[in-house]
Formats: structure tokens, C-alpha cells, sequence
């Protein structure tokens, strides 16, 4: 089979109960990967209006783990993409995160 699409072996499962956008995640990744935080392959995107503050990650992240492992909130985690799939379907819910195209920061 030619696959023209890299498709990683982990995706990031999001715990939005738990997430409190202080956006260490990205501090952590760009410190990581010496860059400036805006570049960072992670992003908070908030809603202040539903409360509500969504991890994802960028197209480039190599599931590296540091965002997760510093994350105070233990709000994000990388697993394998099937494992998630079973955690999420035992949990009855059906979104897994995919990779962030661009930089919105705002939902």
C-alpha cells in the first residue's frame, strides 16, 4: 500500500474536565524544543464564554511526552491510537484529538 500521509502511532486523549488552560503544556514544549512559545506543538484553545480549554496538538509534535508529564493538572496524556480508541469507547465517548493545521488560539 503507498501512503502518501504520515499517521502517528500515538494521539494525545484530553481530560477537559481536568484542564485549566495555564498553558504549562506549551511553555514546556517550546522550552523542549528551543522555540518560542507561539511555535510550540501544542496549543490551549479557550472559550471563555463555555468555559472550556481544549489541548490539542500541532502537525509536527513527535508525542514526545514532556507537556504531559509536567502537565499539573494531569489533564493530557499520549497513548496509542488504539488504546485510546478502547479507553474511549469504555467510556462512551467517540473523539479522539487529531493534529492542529495553523495557529487559532481562540474556538
Amino acid at each position: 500500500m503507498n501512503r502518501n500521509v504520515l499517521i502517528q502511532d500515538k494521539t494525545l486523549l484530553v481530560h477537559l474536565d481536568r484542564c485549566s488552560g495555564c498553558r504549562v503544556c506549551e511553555i514546556v514544549c517550546s522550552a523542549v524544543k528551543n522555540l518560542e512559545r507561539e511555535d510550540a506543538f501544542i496549543l490551549i484553545l479557550s472559550d471563555e464564554k463555555l468555559d472550556v480549554n481544549i489541548p490539542v496538538i500541532k502537525v509536527g509534535c513527535n508525542a514526545c511526552g514532556e507537556c504531559t508529564r509536567l502537565c499539573p493538572a494531569r489533564a493530557i496524556e499520549f497513548m496509542d491510537v488504539g488504546e485510546a480508541g478502547v479507553c474511549l469507547k469504555e467510556r462512551g465517548l467517540g473523539v479522539i484529538t487529531a493534529p492542529l493545521v495553523g495557529g487559532k488560539t481562540k474556538l
